[in-house]
């Protein structure tokens, strides 16, 4: 730019990115220039080169590490404490979890450990809509004819439709046979009071057969 300076003309030179300072021009592009700015941050001992969204995502990720900078401590204390890198010792707990979770289900399930292998696995399954992954497992099913207690379990507990009907198929196959065992022992109780001592113990035997459905 030129101007006057008492009646003379002289020749001012226009200031460019290399004229300001470095933390300045690293994110001012040049004059007339409208590519994205940059920001150069230094990370591992190596300058990386952010745009500005980009920075200030990592700043937002920075924030929250901060949140749980002292749970990070703490874990990083507990794994070499076991001689464990941090991976590892993260590995070793969801293997024991994982074990614990299965031992309660299989007990729950009366020892059916395939049972309690496919609840465990219908935990990961997502709650809001799983309704593939059940007609997959029992492909003669229809949505409609899933009940609607297992929908509600399901949406209360967010445990998903393939866990909540694997946990009713099993109290209803638990239910049918505590109740053939209850029938059974009641059926071997009557006929048991009729054969000792009555004449009529063939007759009374038949008909009680036919009342038991057997």
């Amino acid at each position: 730019m030129e101007e006057k300076v008492n009646g003379a003309e002289s020749c001012q030179p226009q200031q460019t990115p290399v004229d300001l300072p470095p933390e300045k021009a690293a994110t001012t592009p040049p004059e007339g220039n409208t590519a994205e700015s940059f920001v150069e941050v230094k990370f591992n001992k190596e300058l990386k080169r952010l745009t500005l969204d980009e920075a200030t995502t990592l700043a937002q990720k920075g924030m929250k590490f901060e949140m749980i900078a002292e749970d990070i401590d703490r874990l990083s204390a507990l794994s070499k404490g076991e001689g464990l890198s941090m991976s590892d010792y993260i590995t070793r707990l969801t293997t024991e979890s994982r074990e614990r979770r299965l031992k309660e289900l299989s007990e729950k399930c009366s020892g059916d450990t395939l049972l309690a292998e496919k609840l465990l696995e219908a935990e990961g399954v997502p709650a809001p809509d799983d309704s593939k992954a059940l007609l997959a497992e029992f492909p003669d099913l229809e949505v409609d004819a899933i009940p609607d207690e297992v929908k509600t379990a399901a949406e209360i507990k967010g445990t998903g439709l393939l866990f909540e009907y694997l946990l009713y198929e099993h109290h209803l196959r638990r239910a049918a046979a505590e109740e053939l065992s209850r029938r059974k022992t009641a059926e071997e109780a009557a006929l048991g009071s009729l054969s000792s001592g009555s004449s009529r113990s063939a007759v009374d035997a038949e008909f009680l057969k036919g009342v038991w459905g057997r």
